[in-house]
């Protein structure tokens, strides 16, 4: 049979029914029309990735787990042996090197785009948080003390003395600017992307909290902050925030749909947040996070749970194994 030559209409009807981003991709592979017939028709936002580490010293394999497929994606990246992963950002792996193979650089593993970085491992480890704007690379220090940047087009790293007393939880790269999270006083504090000087300092939200973080959502451009809110019985609410865009109203503000949401969060690096009405296979107010057990020994089974905070009911989505504690990753194919 000749799948090129399928009508017009059985296409719209198959790409109808694709949700998944990778099964659009997949389409499009198929011939030019189906190629051409995809392009009238808008892409779902990915679902996150699990990354699942290996040992660096043998494996040139990177490892990622798919959510809503269930399986186990292996990508050759030769360029990573004897090599850290620190963290995903902006669809990126930050790669360093281990003393016998000093390098520092950015890469995407679904596309192979990478971006080199001057060598100075001993400003970051393989648990510093940081982005990427595309032109300036953003981190804080080995021990989350003070912030480091590079302009990749000077080939030289600065340190920003205005931060060097705080103590940074997260990093993320939105509208411009990059934001940092403090984890002692819960402040915001924004950097120009191009200049990075700071241009405001957002107090936390007003309300009794517990954790909070930054949540990155692909279909919001703004700043927003999931916050786990206790209550009496011990049990757990979590709350989105959404930061004001007028400087005179700055501050947090919840955001009313936030009970249709699910939430991908590795308890580390990255909280991701999905309207569930975008994704059938989404349940919402859940929150899906990778589990490792007792590491006893140098491989452990990691197993991916789905805790429904409205009827506190727990679901084991998957299993797979890794040497230590995984991390959400955002394909950008």
């Amino acid at each position: 049979m000749d799948w090129s030559g399928l009508f017009p209409e059985l296409l719209n009807a198959i790409l109808g029914n694709l949700e998944e981003r990778t099964d659009h991709l997949r389409f499009r592979c198929v011939c030019r029309s189906w190629r051409y017939a995809a392009k009238s028709h808008r892409m779902p936002p990915s679902l996150p990735w699990l990354y699942l580490p290996q040992d660096p010293t043998n494996s040139i394999d990177l490892r990622f787990y798919s959510h809503s497929e269930d399986r186990v994606y292996k990508i050759p990246l030769p360029q990573v042996r004897n090599s850290y992963v620190s963290g995903s950002a902006s669809g990126f792996l930050f790669i360093i090197g281990r003393p016998e193979n000093p390098k520092l650089f950015l890469i995407n593993p679904f596309t192979g785009r990478r971006a080199h970085l001057p060598y100075a491992v001993h400003y970051f480890c393989c648990e510093s948080v940081w982005d990427y704007s595309g032109s300036v690379f953003v981190g804080c220090y080995r021990f989350g003390t003070g912030v480091a940047y590079c302009q990749l087009r000077k080939n030289r790293w600065s340190r920003i003395k205005a931060l060097s007393h705080r103590y940074v939880k997260d990093i993320i790269y939105k509208a411009g600017s990059f934001c940092i999270l403090d984890r002692q006083t819960r402040e915001v504090i924004l950097l120009d992307g191009e200049t990075q000087d700071i241009t405001r300092i957002i107090q936390p939200p007003y309300f009794h909290y517990g954790y909070i973080d930054f949540a990155t959502s692909p279909d919001n451009d703004g700043i927003q902050l999931l916050i786990e809110v206790p209550d009496q019985k011990g049990n757990n609410d979590y709350v989105l925030c959404d930061l004001n865009s007028q400087p005179e109203k700055s501050g947090w503000s919840k955001i009313n749909n936030s009970g249709n949401y699910a939430i991908f969060d590795d308890g580390w690096r990255h909280v991701f947040v999905f309207e569930t009405s975008r994704h059938s296979g989404l349940r919402k107010k859940t929150i899906i996070y990778p589990s490792l057990g007792d590491q006893n020994t140098k491989i452990d089974t990691c197993h991916i749970y789905a805790y429904n905070f409205e009827n506190l009911s727990f679901d084991l989505k998957g299993q797979c194994s890794c040497c230590s504690h995984p991390f959400w990753i955002l394909p950008r194919f």
